[in-house]
Order: structure tokens, then sequence, then C-alpha cells
């Protein structure tokens, strides 16, 4: 067997796993997985082997600085912020960040990243524009899946943010973004598509 039928077959069995573990979770247990046992770890689900998770904010830089979160208190590497790697335009030089940011995750004791963050730059008041991408799906999607790919090479889970359609930060959590279905499948939800598909 060669290394991409290795490959392949690994994949396999991953899958397998997770769909045999989803089919014993209850209703009970899939909702504790959506909300975790606090904001930086997801529960566990004991009775079927599944760890909590650790996880940190890190779309440029492994936060590791909150002794009361219960994670590695260090020094951490700060990158360019997203908007200014998007900026290269080097697919191959922000999948080498996200290795970087990938290694150092682990080194902190976190396997899932918060990052990146690819929603869509569209108005200038923005208080995050600096954590996305950038204004073009295209760009954002492709520099997304490098960066993914870098972070996942070193065994580490992302999670893409922030919300689609977040274009604001006052009032974040209550904002009503109204956006016709056009402009939401090919503006604002087209990288994460991208994304999550390669």
């Amino acid at each position: 067997m060669n290394l991409r039928e290795q490959a392949d077959s690994n994949v396999v069995a991953i899958e397998q796993r997770v769909e045999d573990l989803l089919g014993k979770l209850t209703l009970k247990e899939k909702v504790r997985l959506l909300s975790g046992k606090d904001s930086w770890h997801t529960a566990t689900i004991e009775r079927l082997g599944i760890p909590s998770l650790t996880m940190t904010d890190g779309p440029h830089g492994v936060r590791a600085n909150q002794p009361d979160s219960g994670r590695i208190v260090s020094p951490a590497t700060c990158f360019p912020t997203a908007i200014s790697m998007t900026a290269s335009w080097n697919p191959d030089l922000i999948e080498g960040v996200g290795a970087a940011l990938g290694e150092e995750t682990r080194a902190l004791g976190c396997e899932v990243l918060l990052g990146p963050c690819v929603n869509i730059v569209r108005v200038p008041l923005a208080g995050r524009n600096f954590e996305c991408s950038s204004e073009d799906p295209y760009l954002a999607g492709r520099i997304g899946v490098a960066y993914v790919k870098g972070v996942q090479s070193q065994k580490v889970a992302v999670s893409l943010k922030h919300y689609a359609c977040n274009n604001q930060e006052a009032e974040r959590f209550r904002g009503n973004s109204v956006v016709d279905e056009r402009t939401l499948r090919e503006i604002y939800l087209a990288q994460f598509e991208t994304i999550v598909k390669e």
C-alpha cells in the first residue's frame, strides 16, 4: 500500500469512527459538545471516551496571557494581522504561518485554534476589520485554505471566525444583518464554503 492509499485508508477509518460515535451520542450529549464546559474547553463525554479539547484565540497569534483560563500562560509569537497577511496574496507564505501557529498552539497545550477570521470586510467602521482576511471572498477563501492546511498539518483543529455578516462591534450580539440570499451566498458565505470543502 503506497502513502496515498494509506492516507485514504486513515481518512476512511476516522470518518467511520466519527459516524460510530455520533450514532452513540444522545441528543443531550450532542448539545453539551456544542456548549462546552467553560469558555475555553469542550465538554467531556466519558462514557464514549471523548476527551475535553482546549481552545485558544489565535487569528494572528496564540493567546497565552490569561491565567484564569486554565491554559498555559507564556510568551507567544504575534504575527501580522489577517488583513496584512492576506495582502501578501501568497498562500504558500500563509500556510507556513499556519504551521507555525499550529506548532505553537500544541506547545501551549491547546488542540483548537480559534481562527482564521474570514468574515468579509464591508464597513470601514467595523471594529475587527484587522482580524478579517479581505473584502474579496475568493481571496479570503484561498488564503483561508492555506492557513487551515498549515494549522492542521500540526494536528491542531481550527474554528473559522467570526460570524458571517458581522460588520459591527456596537451591539454585536444583538445586531440584525439583513442580507439577500444572493449576496449572502456570493459574498459572505463563499469563503467559509471553500475552506470547509477543501
